[in-house]
């Protein structure tokens, strides 16, 4: 089944053929891959950069959400002070 096994960064099993969904799955945890038409890509992982836009994105939505959809849902019945 596994033809050879890639060195790198992260290990990424190679195979000949296409994998089912089923046999992604029971080759367990092997580190950071996406499962993409049968084949599995490895995923490096984020650096600081990324973390920080998140952290942005995040604060960004959160202040909009308070902004503009609080008061329109609060309407509704959807925010309470016990559920925020």
């Amino acid at each position: 089944m596994i033809t050879e096994l890639a060195h790198s960064a992260i290990a990424e099993p190679v195979f000949d053929h296409l994998l089912t969904g089923e046999e992604f799955f029971d080759l367990g945890d092997i580190g950071p891959c996406e499962f993409v038409d049968g084949t599995i890509v490895a995923m490096t992982s984020t650096g600081a950069a990324h973390g920080k836009i998140e952290v942005r994105l995040a604060r960004l939505l959160d202040e909009h959400v308070e902004k503009f959809m609080r008061p329109r849902f609060k309407s509704y019945g959807c925010f309470t002070e016990s559920s925020v």
